[in-house]
């Protein structure tokens, strides 16, 4: 900002009295000026927050929202199980639900294959399982208190757009795993996990590699499929599971299981 030339004649011309009120004034508009101008900054950074970091936001507030498949009745388990050095399978399907203790309690409701080493396995995968229940919920959840998290980009999941972040536990813990969360931009639901358990839940289980995958019908999980891979000790050495589950929502459901268990 600069005066004219008449501008510096009426300046030199008011009386001394005034000249200082005249430059703390100016100084206030221009402090006006300059908070407004910082102000329309704040706005247009709130206003360009990136796509993922709105994604991520959602998937922070869906954490606090009921899980379907742990918190809301009972569901449908089918396990298919494959040991690949033995050529032996087998398929069981149970049902699990909530036991008075808080711990997932299963209910085998068919069978079919070789059950004797593969039960074995899907023991020791389930005793795993509920080893990391016994934990606290906030400890295992894939949160930034429990992670460090980095966008490394998007990816399409069966038409809908998908942002994937890098994830990787603070500290080496039951429970945590170490690779990717894909989270969908529309509802923050977490679609994937995939990686690898950096702290093996039993002493039985030498590693475990999973990616678990949520589909969804207008927003809503109702069906979660994990593959886990898991690494044993001779003879056994390495054990391939795929594990679907889906919530008993309908009249319907619970009359087919109901069935299933001899119960009509």
């Amino acid at each position: 900002m600069h005066f004219t030339r008449r501008d510096k004649s009426l300046y030199a011309g008011m009386p001394s009295r005034f000249q200082g009120r005249f430059l703390v004034g100016l100084a206030a508009l221009l402090g006006t000026i300059s908070i407004a101008y910082a102000r329309a900054n704040e706005s247009l950074e709130i206003l360009s927050i990136t796509p993922s970091a709105l994604a991520f936001a959602r998937y922070v507030a869906f954490l606090n929202q009921r899980d379907v498949f742990t918190e809301s009745g009972p569901v449908s388990v089918e396990i298919s199980a494959l040991l690949p050095r033995q050529a032996t399978q087998a398929y069981f399907r149970a049902i699990r639900d909530t036991s008075p203790s808080e711990r997932s309690a299963y209910e085998v409701v068919q069978l079919e294959g070789n059950p004797t080493d593969v039960q074995a396995i899907v023991r020791s995968y389930l005793s795993a399982q509920a080893e990391v229940e016994k934990l606290p919920l906030s400890a295992v959840l894939i949160t930034p208190a429990n992670y460090k998290f980095r966008c490394i980009g998007s990816r399409d999941h069966f038409g809908k757009l998908a942002y994937v972040f890098q994830i990787s536990p603070r500290e080496s813990r039951l429970g945590l795993i170490k690779g990717e969360l894909w989270i969908d931009a529309e509802t923050g639901v977490p679609i994937r996990e995939t990686g690898h358990f950096v702290k093996p839940p039993s002493g039985l289980l030498r590693g475990i590699d999973i990616t678990r995958d949520v589909n969804l019908h207008k927003g809503v999980a109702y069906e979660r499929i994990t593959h886990a891979v898991i690494d044993m000790p001779s003879p056994i050495y390495r054990a391939e599971l795929k594990i679907t589950e889906r919530p008993l929502k309908t009249e319907e459901e619970q009359a087919s299981v109901q069935v299933a268990r001899g119960e009509r």
